[in-house]
This record gives structure tokens, C-alpha cells and sequence, in this order.
């Protein structure tokens, strides 16, 4: 049986919200339990996946030191400026030391483009 990732009561596979708290139980698939037997398998896929995102995040931070960062007043009136002088979103990303997705992100957020 799975729990309820926010009241953390036992589940039924059946149900689509948790009874206790009204939360929608979200599933991708059918759920599997791990045993003894399905445990080490399922251990090694994890750990490659963990190490697989601290490596991509470790590659992004060295090429975009700013990435992921919380935003500050003076980093979102650089980007202001910059997008009103008319700078392509890549100039804008290695000047801000962001990625790309980052700054379009940021612009849509200050609703400078849809």
C-alpha cells in the first residue's frame, strides 16, 4: 500500500484523493511495491539518477554560476534594461551568468514577453 505524500496515511491503489485530507493521490502508472527481491535494482537506478542530476547540476552552475539563484532587484533591473536596449536572450544570459530558460522565465514573470 503507498501513504499520502502530505498526511503520510495509508493509501488503498484504488482511491484517486486521500480521505483523511482531500489530497489527489497522483500516480504515473501502476505503483510497485519494493521488496527484498526488487530492492537492489531499484537502489542502483536511484543512485545513478542522483548522481546523473548532481552531475547536470554541477555542469550548469560551472557555466552558469547564477543559475537557480533567487532573483534580486538589481539582477531584474539589469535584465530590464538589457531587454530594453534590444540584447538577444543569449547576451542577456552570459552577462547575467544565467541560463537562457532562466532569463526568458524571469522576463515572462516581469511580463516583458508572453
Amino acid at each position: 500500500m503507498a501513504n499520502c505524500k502530505n498526511c503520510k496515511l495509508e493509501l488503498k491503489p484504488d482511491w484517486a484523493y486521500c480521505p483523511y485530507c482531500g489530497k489527489s493521490i497522483e500516480t504515473k502508472g501502476p505503483i510497485e511495491i519494493i521488496t527484498t527481491a526488487n530492492y537492489a535494482p531499484a537502489k542502483k537506478v536511484y543512485g545513478r539518477l542522483r548522481e546523473d542530476h548532481y552531475a547536470i547540476m554541477e555542469k550548469i552552475k560551472r557555466e552558469s554560476p547564477n543559475a537557480y539563484n533567487p532573483w534580486t532587484k538589481e539582477e531584474e533591473q539589469q535584465l530590464t534594461q538589457l531587454y530594453n536596449e534590444g540584447k538577444q536572450i543569449n547576451e542577456i544570459a552570459t552577462t547575467l551568468q544565467r541560463q537562457q530558460g532562466g532569463i526568458k522565465s524571469r522576463l515572462k514573470k516581469i511580463e516583458l514577453i508572453n
